[in-house]
């Protein structure tokens, strides 16, 4: 038996977060979306943001309602941590900073920029 990750994850954000979400996934990190207002054939909800990277992975974001519970950023540092690969380190980390993300500096691995994206998910930055 031959077990390995999909390439497909889900993050439950609040509906709030959506525009800052959008901004970061679709215009920094320039995935292409998909969701229930861009006339998709699948029968996504309308709370659901796919988000494709160009590799194959989805990332989606399902938005709950403020009364909802889902986790702060500071839970996120206690949930799973994700990496982004990229062939341009440097040119990746200038524009999350200049995006405003929140740089995490007491983590035992300084060698890698690590950060949370809007709704607190926590990524690495590697080279490819």
């Amino acid at each position: 038996m031959r077990v390995q990750f999909g390439t497909h994850y889900l993050s439950t954000l609040r509906q709030q977060e959506r525009p800052s979400v959008r901004a970061f996934y679709r215009d920094l990190l320039e995935c292409r979306i998909e969701a229930h207002d861009h006339n998709v054939t699948a029968n996504i909800p309308e709370n659901i943001d796919l988000f494709h990277f160009p590799d194959g992975e989805v990332f989606g974001v399902q938005y709950v309602s403020e009364s909802e519970a889902v986790l702060t950023a500071k839970e996120c540092r206690h949930a799973l941590w994700l990496e982004l690969k990229t062939d341009d380190v440097e040119g990746l980390v200038a524009k999350l900073k200049a995006f405003g993300v929140e740089q995490i500096t007491d983590f035992w691995d300084t060698e890698h920029f690590y950060f949370h994206a809007p709704g607190g998910q926590v990524f690495r930055v590697i080279g490819t």
